[in-house]
């Protein structure tokens, strides 16, 4: 039992560093595209005026570290951004929105799974 303590002390102390780069790693490889952000949101036919405006509000002007701290900072909040341009959904949501058939089909077998590890409600009183 100890040495499975051990392990999971372990494991929970390296996920939040895996978990920082390999965010840190999609992020540079993204960042290093040659494809504009902008560009590729707006459209071919954007103003001039409207890829600078969306660069500024979007913060793809600033230096690599701050856009990154910026990208590390709205993650810790729950905020992973919108998706499509113009459309105001958020890409949380529409995880959610994904996952949640699949979190309701789950539950009931999870209930199920559960039942066969855990005795009736009534013998557990009697349980040491």
């Amino acid at each position: 039992m100890n040495n499975l303590l051990r392990l999971l002390a372990r494991r929970l102390v390296w996920l939040p560093i895996m978990v920082v780069g390999v965010s840190f790693l999609v992020f540079s490889i993204m960042w290093l595209s040659p494809i504009d952000p902008a560009y590729s949101a707006l459209g071919e036919t954007a103003a001039p005026d409207a890829l600078e405006e969306y660069r500024i509000q979007h913060h793809l002007n600033e230096p690599f570290f701050v856009q990154y701290g910026l990208y590390l900072w709205g993650m810790l909040h729950g905020d992973l951004g919108t998706y499509g341009v113009g459309t105001g959904y958020r890409v949380s949501d529409v995880i959610a929105q994904a996952l949640s058939p699949h979190l309701a089909a789950d539950l009931p077998g999870f209930d199920h799974c559960r039942s066969y590890f855990l005795p009736p409600r009534s013998h557990r009183s009697a349980l040491p």
